[in-house]
């Protein structure tokens, strides 16, 4: 069964063009998410067994996270608010 990532306290800061995102990655049941693939443009990372994140990116890229068992989604980084 396929279930959706879910952002949680998803923070960003402003540095001209570029984006500097960290998160926590966690499932429908609350529990963190490891070894999550993160890729924003031209960088790529993954979230640590923790389900943490940090990654930049800049402004107008898409921000897509992937895991085996969960249902891939990919979100504009002009469409995350910010926290901070």
């Amino acid at each position: 069964m396929l279930h959706a990532l879910l952002l949680l306290g998803l923070t960003s800061l402003l540095l001209s063009s570029e984006i500097n995102i960290g998160s926590t990655l966690i499932n429908n049941h609350g529990e963190t998410i490891n070894n999550v693939n993160i890729i924003c443009g031209d960088n790529g990372t993954t979230s640590d067994k923790n389900g943490v994140f940090k990654i930049t990116c800049n402004k107008n890229d898409i921000i897509h996270i992937s895991h085996i068992q969960y249902k891939e989604i990919s979100i504009p980084i002009n469409q995350i608010s910010t926290n901070g």
